[in-house]
This record gives C-alpha cells, structure tokens and sequence, in this order.
C-alpha cells in the first residue's frame, strides 16, 4: 500500500514543480512528443 502512494507522491510533486517552478516546460515537451507520435502512427490526425 505504500509504494502506489509513493509514486502518487512524486507524479503530483513533479506536476507541480512544472507548473510553478518550470512554467510547465517539461509537461510541455511530454505533450509535443506525444502529438508528434500520434501523428506519426498510420491513420494519425
């Protein structure tokens, strides 16, 4: 029970990082990649 609260933890303390210490640079980046791949794949928008 301990170790899904610990990675919950570090999900939301990554989060939050980015958004006010980062100005949501790295999720950023994680979103253009994932739109790049998406494109990338047969039958992509």
């Amino acid at each position: 029970m301990r170790w899904p609260l610990v990675v919950i933890a570090l999900i939301v303390g990554l989060v939050l990082w980015d958004h006010y210490a980062n100005d949501s640079a790295y999720i950023a980046n994680v979103e253009r990649g994932l739109r790049q791949t998406a494109a990338d794949m047969p039958g992509g928008a």
